[in-house]
């Protein structure tokens, strides 16, 4: 059904829709049946549907199922969710620019528009032109308002095991009428939405030339109830230095999180090469938010755990405004920005001691000297001396005491001390965690190192006054020399294959305990959906943590952050929908 003629049969980007789904209904189009179109208008012209900027399919109705929905190449949205299309969903499928196409957009999720989920999808290549301003509309997936709409949030949308891809087609320069060289942010707010739910997950976002994921623009969206997780992020290459704009993951500029929990945990930023230090001069996570000064210690509800970070050659975590956020048990890897100190900083709070008297610029940034930051003025522990535990051959203790730089004030007991070991000055062993820590002294790590030599750091965790544990900066490294005995790490993985999954079984322990047919190893499989379960098995000396399975074929990405002690074993599990029998 077409709707030409009417701003309010879509968004506000595109002059309405090819196509209008007003019932509920199963729309599977087998990836057969696809659209493109030949011309492209403006943003508000209205007439021939083959030269408007339009949405392909406007879903306009209540739990609505889009399957296997290949190559939808509109002249503006590819999909546009719309205010009454509470429940619906897309499932499978792949839209990625290979000729002069027009699309701007994947899908647009409006204000208004509740439990929308997309997954199992690849997408990439939109855009026009190279701008960064959000205000051009560009993204993979947009949430936002139109115009003319009201100010009913988005609730609860769930983005899961999409593939958001933007490795340019050789030769081919982004342009107005070219996406196939472009790089539009992966997943964008736009209008000061607000958005009551948001989560993206077990996800690859690849070769970005923008923000994979950017609430950053002025009129920034409201965002409660974010969760990020188990997602992969390579190939950021954004060419500038403003810290608005180069960010991997921009969160909501000058607002709160509200009083519902929201995180950043289990992903991996991986933004090197092989051969190259960095790809550019960048920053993982930015966040300013609307505490301002003094409100260092006001709980933001934002917590940063468990992430793999490399390769960030401005400072890998940046928060200013922010509160109290709690950033805990995250990884740096050598190629990050305190073993390239590429970048010079006119505040001291955007270094860090990496040795007694000695400042780099710093992996986190929370404005340990000032209250714009975060978590106030809050100082780490130092480590003074470390030793292999007496208690067995895989411990290690460390002598933890407070620091005494002025200009900063002690955390407050008790305390949280992580514990890290690198082999340059980042943080990129986590080893273990020591909860309870009132006074100066010896603690024992649950956790070793694998080799002699290299460095130890701490973390600390406090939250013996505040509503939120509060987060400090990295401290200072410690030089080890020997530790004695090395112990090992090993691991099994298990993967197997299921059919016939009760649709409730959506985990690695219920699918395995569901009753579901198993797949013989090298049988065929069938047409139709499988699930595939990874059980990883400890079979080593120590415990693991943050542990990543990836798989080509499946390609899920999955980060089990629980300890798995040794011994012990833990699981995930993955649907690949629509198979062809092989």
């Amino acid at each position: 059904m077409a709707t030409f003629g009417s701003t309010g049969g879509s968004n506000d980007r595109d002059a309405g829709a090819y196509y209008q789904v007003k019932r509920s209904m199963v729309i599977d189009l087998d990836d057969r049946l696809h659209l493109r179109a030949i011309g492209q208008g403006g943003p508000d012209s209205i007439g021939d549907p083959n030269t408007s900027t339009a949405t392909g399919f406007w879903v306009d109705g209540p739990n609505v199922e889009l399957r296997n929905f290949t190559q939808i190449l509109s002249s503006g949205t590819a999909i546009t969710f719309s205010p009454d299309s509470d429940g619906s969903s897309l499932k499978g499928g792949e839209t990625v620019q290979t000729t002069s196409n027009f699309c701007d957009r994947f899908a647009w999720v409006m204000a208004g528009a509740e439990d929308i989920s997309i997954s199992d999808y690849k997408a990439g290549r939109m855009g026009e032109g190279t701008s960064t301003s959000a205000a051009d509309y560009e993204a993979i997936i947009g949430i936002g308002k139109a115009a003319w709409h009201d100010n009913n949030p988005v609730k609860n949308l769930r983005i899961s095991r999409v593939e958001l891809d933007n490795t340019p087609q050789e030769g081919h320069p982004c342009r107005s009428t070219d996406g196939t060289g472009c790089s539009a942010p992966g997943v964008v707010g736009w209008n000061s939405v607000l958005i009551d739910g948001l989560t993206i997950e077990d996800s690859v976002f690849n070769e970005f030339k923008r923000p994979a994921i950017n609430f950053w623009p002025s009129n920034s969206p409201q965002v409660t109830g974010l969760d990020i997780r188990g997602n992969t992020f390579t190939k950021i290459a954004i060419n500038t230095k403003v810290l608005s704009a180069q960010a991997t993951v921009n969160l909501p500029f000058n607002r709160t999180f509200g009083a519902v929990p929201s995180y950043i945990r289990g992903n991996n930023f991986a933004n090197w090469r092989e051969g190259q230090a960095a790809l550019n001069q960048a920053t993982a996570i930015y966040w300013f938010g609307a505490m301002g000064n003094g409100g260092g210690k006001t709980a933001s509800n934002l917590y940063i755990e468990d992430n793999d970070f490399d390769g960030y050659s401005l400072q890998t975590i940046h928060l200013e405004g922010a509160g109290t956020v709690t950033v805990r048990r995250n990884q740096i890897g050598a190629h990050s920005a305190a073993g390239l100190p590429s970048y010079v900083a006119g505040s001291a709070d955007s270094f860090e001691e990496t040795a007694a008297g000695t400042l780099k610029p710093a992996l986190l940034v929370n404005g340990q000297l000032t209250n714009q930051g975060a978590s106030g003025k809050t100082l780490p522990w130092i480590p003074s001396l470390a030793r292999a535990a007496s208690t067995g051959p895989c411990g290690l203790e460390v002598y933890v005491k407070p620091s005494n730089d002025a200009g900063g004030i002690r955390p407050a007991t008790p305390l949280t001390i992580d514990v890290y070991w690198t082999n340059k000055d980042t943080a990129g062993s986590y080893l273990g965690s020591v909860d309870g820590v009132v006074s100066e002294g010896w603690i024992t790590v649950p956790g070793a190192v694998q080799e002699d030599g290299g460095s130890i750091r701490v973390q600390t965790q406090a939250s013996g006054d505040t509503a939120q544990p509060e987060s400090t900066q990295y401290s200072r490294t410690l030089g080890v020399n020997t530790l004695g005995t090395a112990c090992s790490a090993d691991v099994k993985l298990v993967l197997r294959a299921w059919t016939d999954v009760p649709a409730e079984a959506t985990t690695h322990d219920a699918i395995i305990s569901s009753g579901a047919t198993k797949l013989d190893n090298g049988g065929l499989v069938p047409e139709g959906d499988v699930w595939f379960t990874y059980t990883v098995e400890n079979t080593g000396q120590l415990p693991l943590s943050s542990v990543r399975v990836t798989d080509s074929f499946a390609n899920p990405v999955f980060v089990i952050t629980d300890p798995i002690p040794a011994g012990g074993e833990a699981g995930c599990a993955r649907r690949q929908g629509r198979l062809s029998a092989r």
